[in-house]
């Protein structure tokens, strides 16, 4: 696998309905407080530029392991027609667990004394990433400090940096089969993230 450093890193954003290629997880969470499954990201032929933004007030939450279904539903940032997928998925209830499509990861990003929460949310189906989000810990509630919401996204925690990673296509990969990944990371300074990174990798 070849790459290569992208210095102006500002991708043409487009979602058309183009076709999603399958991925080979279904995301999940329980929905207890601090247990958390894990995701994987779906990918579409053209990326999407990641936002950013300053703290904003977001619900009061006690220090520690949170409830990111909570979060997620009681944030007014976040947008409404994603809230409409922080819902249990089929053929779960009624008698078994609820399994949300969310991912809860806890890590040193910004500042704070404690925690940061980073929260993936993905779609039931196919496990397609929606959207990541980043709460910071400040005087007993959750500040959201950074959003994207451009699918597919996947958001990691990597040194202390965030980093936001997407499939790609090359112009010969089959609709099932993306052998690209690009991986844009962020650093906290001056109180909000700032890209400082920007690659992609092509395969074969």
């Amino acid at each position: 696998m070849r790459s290569s450093r992208i210095t102006a890193p500002r991708l043409a954003r487009r979602h058309a309905g183009r076709a999603l290629a399958p991925v080979t997880a279904i995301a999940a969470v329980c929905a207890l407080i601090g247990v958390s499954g894990c995701a994987d990201t779906g990918g579409v032929r053209l990326e999407g530029a990641a936002s950013t933004s300053k703290a904003s007030p977001s619900p009061t939450v006690s220090a520690g392991k949170v409830n990111p279904v909570t979060l997620l539903k009681q944030d007014p940032k976040v947008r409404e027609e994603f809230k409409e997928d922080v819902k249990p998925c089929p053929g779960t209830g009624a008698g078994k667990p609820k399994k949300y499509p969310v991912e809860a990861k806890y890590g040193y990003l910004t500042d704070s004394r404690y925690p940061d929460v980073l929260i993936n949310l993905s779609t039931c189906g196919d496990g397609t990433g929606l959207g990541v989000y980043v709460y910071q810990q400040k005087g007993g509630s959750y500040q959201n400090v950074f959003i994207d919401e451009t699918p597919p996204v996947h958001g990691e925690i990597g040194d202390s940096y965030l980093e936001i990673i997407r499939k790609v296509y090359t112009d010969t990969d089959a609709v099932c089969c993306p052998t690209g990944k690009s991986v844009t990371t962020y650093a906290w300074t001056g109180g909000w993230f700032s890209e400082i990174s920007h690659s992609r990798a092509v395969g074969k």
